[in-house]
């Protein structure tokens, strides 16, 4: 593995999930890779975090293989937003895509299931030829033979397969933190739907699944008709990606594949045999659906007969939800998930589909107590909570409540900046004239725009919050929006929460410009619209074309905060550190010294290593009442390094805290402020709820470790690692490197 080579001309396959969706990138890679003559490698990403069967490539593949095509670990965010994504290419012809890489861009295949098709291309001639790139794959000498002893014993057989996915749905700590509706399907689906196909007296069936369990509850209800890969493939002694790889093969060979709608693997298998996946619920009748529910609905008194813990239970609810809501029965969906929190189910996803539920039931109001009960629960993960924090500042702007209505925005706002749910909720706030009752980002006035519809009517889920009933005066003031993904990118150096590698992706931001251009059309070439426009070509990379679109602005309105901000932005990009300080400071000032602003000056303060400002600027923040709670987290990162400021950073990260319900950032900033005070068994009780979750990250112990050394309390350190899923003399060889 190369690890100094450079992705420009090349495509680089890339998936960072399990077998069947790196295998497609891999194969749409090849594919474009023959048909355009430009080389392919693979990012085969093997952290410890991926799972164990994909750790080690040369399991799989032969070394000739890996050595010539495979670079070895991640690739920044930069790396990535450089790359251009084959399925989203603005590249219009063959000659273009080959005059591109011959000039150094890289390419990215990253599909997950199916074809990459290119926007020239005949869609099934390429789909036909995609199958036979399978033999530019070098696999090694065990795969080769066992695929060779699959295809004799199943020459001239016609089963069907069917594929239960479950394994890190349902045990993982970070995975089954989700819900997987296209990856999950109820057992309850399978197994009436085995009942029926075996009424044919000549059907059989191949049973795939990463939990054991699944392939035995069918094998006893199916009997000798029922095949498993181990009947298979006999006594062949397999390492676990051998074996993964084997299974997608094997299944292969089966024309009707009944699993999940959108599982990777299965799908590649279709692909690699010329099969057809098939939804096991979709294949059913109406009826057989029906009796597949009311047995899961029969099942959920009794979850611990039935269900291989909380993981697989859970995923149960999204299908059991809408089943009900579809048969006019919210009510009892609701009280059946309701029973399960009362009953201890710890998953986090549960309040958000009770959110929902509770808008189903024409009962918005209830929300709030949903969010109550989300943030009563100790959790350690943020991910589903957003979305409760989004409904609960509804009910609060539906009961007139504006202070709480402007918290919950904001929190659902640094939870989720990307999710889609949040630009309604910002929308309805800035409707109600309630958006700067309180410290918020602030946004351009003169981009505000009246909007009939707050929330997408092409999405059901949100589309029924337009029909709730909003505070008194809005009928006479009409509602208006905002283009929020502008304000995210204007503030994302003091918004701070996670955003995900497609943020980054300049094909994204490009179709972000479009969008803003062609929503705003009545404002084009209006100075707001330039300067808007600035932040987007900033983020591409355009500065000097940036930096020209928002003079004209500043042209029109020299002391506007937030077009003085935005230049500054531009030039700091530009490493002009100076000038953009003077520029910054311009608009802190002009902004009356608001908290974003500040927070903001501060970070460029320490960039320029001028800590005596950032610490007065961060002081300053701490005396003002706001409900941000990355400005909370600044706020202590810097307070805290002074032993005669922790005692204030405490309080500001404790307040970030309780906003910010279950986000490790927080809990870890918390736990070291906890450790640099001397509270060493607050900080390590903090350290081992993260240990005990499995969702904290290696760096989080070996960070922990480093203070409980400088502590002289390396046993106590030990101990939390214990009971993490790192061994602690991992732990010790990452403090050491």
């Amino acid at each position: 593995m190369d690890r100094s080579q450079t992705h420009g001309g090349q495509i680089v396959a890339h998936r960072n999930d399990r077998m069947g969706g790196r295998l497609i990138s891999i194969l749409n890679a090849i594919r474009i890779s023959r048909d355009y003559d430009i080389p392919f490698v693979v990012a085969w990403v093997s952290h410890g975090r991926t799972a164990e069967e994909l750790r080690n490539p040369t399991d799989i593949f032969t070394p000739e293989f890996v050595e010539r095509h495979f670079v070895e670990g991640d690739m920044s965010a930069a790396d990535w937003a450089a790359l251009d994504d084959l399925d989203a290419t603005h590249l219009g012809s063959a000659e273009s895509l080959k005059a591109a890489a011959t000039e150094g861009k890289g390419f990215l295949s990253q599909r997950s299931v199916g074809t990459t098709v290119l926007p020239w291309e005949d869609a099934e001639a390429v789909a036909a030829r995609l199958a036979g790139c399978f033999d530019g794959i070098g696999f090694c000498d065990t795969i080769r033979r066992v695929s060779e002893q699959i295809d004799a014993r199943l020459a001239g057989t016609h089963l069907s397969a069917y594929h239960i996915r479950r394994g890190d749905i349902i045990s993982n700590p970070i995975t089954s933190q989700k819900l997987w509706p296209n990856k999950y399907i109820p057992r309850e689906f399978y197994e009436v739907h085995l009942t029926h196909q075996l009424e044919d007296p000549e059907a059989a069936c191949l049973v795939f699944s990463d939990t054991r369990h699944e392939v035995e509850r069918l094998k006893v209800a199916g009997g000798e008709r029922v095949m498993t890969f181990e009947e298979l493939v006999g006594d062949e002694e397999l390492l676990l990606g051998q074996r993964d790889f084997l299974e997608l093969f094997a299944m292969s060979r089966c024309k009707q594949i009944f699993g999940p709608p959108h599982s990777a693997f299965s799908q590649t298998a279709a692909t690699l045999g010329g099969g057809t996946v098939f939804s096991v619920q979709d294949a059913l009748s109406s009826e057989g659906q029906a009796e597949a529910m009311e047995l899961l609905i029969s099942r959920m008194d009794a979850p611990e007969e039935h269900f291989l813990g909380d993981g697989d239970l859970g995923q149960c609810f999204p299908f059991l939800v809408d089943y009900l809501r579809g048969q006019g029965r919210a009510a009892q969906a609701r009280d059946l998930l309701a029973a399960q929190v009362n009953r201890g189910f710890r998953k986090p996803y549960i309040f958000p589909l009770l959110s929902e539920l509770c808008v189903d039931c024409g009962d918005l109001s209830s929300s709030r107590r949903v969010r109550k009960a989300a943030w009563g629960r100790p959790v350690s993960g943020d991910d589903a909570l957003g979305n409760v924090a989004s409904y609960a500042a509804l009910a609060h702007l539906e009961a007139g409540e504006a202070e709480d209505a402007h918290r919950w925005a904001h929190v659902a706002w640094w939870m989720g900046p990307m999710d889609r749910l949040v630009p309604g909720v910002l929308g309805a706030l800035l409707s109600a004239g309630w958006l700067e009752r309180a410290p918020s980002y602030p946004i351009d006035p003169r981009m505000i725009s009246r909007k009939g519809n707050l929330f997408p009517g092409a999405d059901e889920r949100l589309s029924r919050l337009n029909a709730c009933v909003p505070p008194e005066g809005w009928a006479e003031a009409g509602t208006v929006s905002y283009p929020w993904e502008v304000a995210l990118r204007d503030w994302r150096l003091v918004h701070g929460k996670r955003v995900g590698r497609g943020y980054w992706n300049h094909t994204r931001i490009r179709n972000g410009l479009v969008r803003l251009e062609k929503n705003h059309v009545r404002l084009a070439g209006s100075p707001e619209l330039e300067s808007a426009a600035a932040v987007m070509l900033r983020e591409l990379g355009e500065l000097d074309e940036a930096l020209a679109s928002n003079r004209a602005a500043l042209r029109a309105h020299p002391d506007e905060p937030i077009y003085l901000k935005r230049e500054a932005d531009i030039l700091l990009e530009d490493g002009k550190l100076a000038a953009g300080l003077v520029r910054l400071e311009e608009a802190t000032e002009a902004a009356e010294r608001h908290p974003c602003y500040l927070a903001a000056l501060g970070h460029w303060y320490g960039r320029a290593k001028r800590p005596e400002e950032m610490a007065q600027v961060y002081a300053e923040i701490a005396t003002v009442e706001h409900d941000l709670i990355e400005l909370h987290l600044m706020t202590a990162e810097v307070l805290r390094r002074r032993e005669a400021t922790r005692e204030q950073a405490l309080a500001q990260i404790t307040r970030a805290v309780r906003l910010g319900h279950g986000a490790q950032r927080l809990q870890t900033a918390q736990a070291r402020i906890l450790a640099e005070m001397g509270r060493l068994e607050q900080s390590a009780a903090i350290f081992r709820a993260l240990a005990q979750s499995g969702l904290a990250q290696a760096t989080t112990f070996a960070h922990m470790y480093r203070l409980f050394d400088k502590a002289g309390e390396l046993p106590i350190a030990e101990a939390v690692i214990a009971e993490s899923p790192f061994p602690v003399e991992e732990i010790k060889e990452l403090v050491e490197g």
